[in-house]
């Protein structure tokens, strides 16, 4: 009981006059980008399904296993680069970048008819959000 009252007292505390304002603006800033990833992670898989029996072309059921493990890998470079590189090039530079390569990238999907391409477009949307949770949870302890 004693810790849920210092939660809630916490949270409270965030929406007091002298934290309002940052509070808002972080809540309008990760909220749309975690739904974002999280719903396009969730929905990539049945995409591609969709598109692959448009085509034409049966895949094994794996096969969906296989692209989405392709998928999240492909954050790897780009976190190890976010840690290496991130204070020489500044974090707010590089969160601005990201967020617009990251909507930029899913712009593109519509535009790809081919499973394997959108396999590819999908790394490079995961490649490319991975700095930005990094960003934000390098930039928020500093507000």
């Amino acid at each position: 009981k004693q810790w849920y009252q210092r939660r809630v007292r916490g949270n409270v505390k965030l929406f007091r006059r002298r934290l309002l304002k940052t509070t808002l603006i972080l809540i309008a800033v990760i909220l749309p980008v975690h739904f974002g990833y999280y719903g396009f992670m969730l929905w990539f898989p049945e995409y591609l399904a969709n598109q692959s029996s448009k085509e034409g072309t049966i895949r094994p059921p794996e096969w969906i296993y296989i692209e989405s493990f392709y998928v999240s890998l492909a954050s790897l470079p780009t976190n190890i680069f976010t840690i290496l590189l991130s204070d020489k090039i500044g974090h707010s530079r590089l969160l601005s970048a990201s967020l617009v390569l990251s909507a930029g990238s899913v712009f593109l999907l519509w535009k790809l008819d081919n499973p394997d391409w959108t396999v590819v477009l999908s790394c490079l949307f995961n490649a490319v959000t991975a700095p930005v949770f990094c960003m934000l949870d390098t930039i928020i302890p500093a507000l």
